[in-house]
């Protein structure tokens, strides 16, 4: 006889996790259980055509499952999106901690088979995040858990860790569409003593930017016995949130602006359920981030570049709004076009149209209103195209200064006419400078007037901006 019962003891289950899911949405699902057959083709078997038979047979026209690998060492594709019908039951084992994704053609549901509950007398941490990473987990456990517990143990057994690893959240819209929710970035300033992960029928993704892999160690805490211990990082100031949806009602990722008073700093943001894409840049537009860190401009305003994008087969659109906290009383918030300069929106919300593979973007700017003015007539007199020829009249050497409004990447092609239009010389080179330096006095070209014709060319060869303007030919 005892009187003491170990609470702790790993417990069999005759059936674990109750999956189900709505008529084509998404749905996350993972489990707290050491199966006894974690493959998927044993715990799905009831949604399956031939379930009846016995038999699983996987058929993407009734049900579709997805994982975001990385997510342990026995992996050997490329990070991306991985269907199980490419990789199979050897990729996809249902284990605790992992994170899948279901889609349905309509209501489905499925009962996981037997098996022990994970241990509640040390960390679990059979969750690797590979080196500059991302990966989706779930809690291994049934009951809920702070993340300062999960920092402070992933710490002990890799230091630097908890001031490295960048934690997101994935919030459903209700609707079946997900969208990856920053929760705590120790680079970026936030306090996380009191983030609650839940159970095991929640995802979480994590970013690793470190130049090693590291194991997760979540401690079997549940919050009545956690110690508190918090990780807190005062941040410097306010932020503007940029949150948007495309036409079908899919939530996008959102965008996080805030301040520093230290050089700019970008974060990436995780992958996206959308074919539309909304993502941050440098000042030169280059680079894809969900979080960016900008200081003060010598305008004396914040600013933080968007580009809105259309990945998908067909045309749409993409609806965002912009939302400040901690804005200083008074300050402005106003969205200008990348490309002309024109003033998009001065209420923080906005519809974009995209044709399919189309970009467009957007420059925000926050600080007191007339700091906000004042840089977008200096934006827009940035963007003005111009052409100027000298010498004129020419002797065979012409010292061409342009600009195009255009911001996107072009080939610039010169061209010389006579005034009957026909094409005399014909010249390209990259647009790298605003200065083109053209020598063809020994051209035989006949003195008289002609047009110098500059056109910047897209990637496809497509005109995207002409400028045109005469001389004098005096060899």
């Amino acid at each position: 006889f005892t009187d003491t019962i170990d609470l702790s003891r790993q417990v069999r289950r005759v059936r674990s996790e109750n999956i189900t899911t709505a008529s084509r949405q998404w749905t996350p699902f993972s489990t707290a259980s050491l199966l006894d057959t974690p493959t998927v083709a044993r715990q799905f078997l009831p949604m399956s055509k031939t379930a009846i038979q016995g038999i699983f047979t996987y058929d993407n026209t009734r049900f579709r499952i997805f994982r975001w690998s990385p997510f342990d060492t026995g992996f050997s594709v490329a990070p991306k999106w991985v269907e199980y019908a490419d990789a199979g039951d050897s990729t996809f084992q249902v284990r605790p901690g992992a994170l899948f994704w279901i889609k349905t053609d309509s209501v489905r549901s499925t009962i996981f088979g037997g098996g022990l509950t994970v241990s509640l007398k040390q960390n679990y941490n059979n969750i690797m995040i590979k080196s500059k990473n991302w990966c989706d987990f779930a809690v291994p456990f049934r009951f809920n858990i702070r993340l300062s517990d999960i920092i402070n143990a992933t710490d002990i057994k890799s230091p630097g860790a908890a001031d490295s690893l960048q934690w997101w959240k994935w919030v459903s819209n209700g609707k079946g569409s997900y969208a990856g929710v920053e929760v705590y970035n120790p680079a970026v300033g936030s306090a996380v003593d009191d983030t609650v992960f839940w159970g095991n029928l929640k995802g979480y993704t994590v970013y690793n930017p470190l130049a090693s892999d590291v194991r997760l160690e979540i401690p079997a805490l549940p919050i009545a016995m956690s110690p508190g211990l918090s990780k807190k990082k005062n941040n410097p100031g306010w932020r503007l949130t940029i949150t948007a949806q495309d036409d079908s009602g899919n939530q996008l990722n959102p965008l996080y602006c805030g301040v520093t008073t230290e050089a700019a700093k970008y974060f990436l943001s995780p992958f996206s359920f959308s074919s539309m894409t909304m993502h941050l840049s440098d000042d030169r537009w280059q680079g894809s981030y969900g979080h960016a860190l900008s200081p003060a401009g010598a305008e004396g305003v914040w600013v933080y570049h968007v580009t809105l994008g259309n990945d998908g087969a067909a045309n749409g659109g993409t609806r965002y709004v912009i939302q400040g906290s901690g804005l200083p009383q008074g300050y402005a918030v106003s969205v200008l076009d990348g490309r002309t300069g024109a003033v998009c929106d001065r209420q923080g919300v906005e519809s974009v149209s995209l044709a399919k593979g189309e970009s467009k973007r957007r420059v925000v700017v926050a600080g007191p209103p007339e700091a906000v003015a004042r840089f977008a007539k200096q934006f827009l007199n940035s963007l003005r195209s111009f052409m100027r020829i000298s010498p004129n009249p020419s002797s065979g050497r012409l010292c061409i200064n342009y600009r195009f409004a255009q911001t996107q990447d072009f080939t610039l092609r010169c061209r010389i006419y006579s005034l009957t239009g026909r094409i005399v010389l014909e010249n390209f080179q990259n647009a790298s400078s605003e200065t083109f330096v053209w020598n063809f006095a020994q051209k035989g070209m006949a003195p008289g007037i002609y047009v110098v014709a500059l056109s910047a060319l897209d990637a496809e060869g497509k005109i995207i901006g002409t400028l045109k303007s005469k001389f004098t030919f005096l060899p």
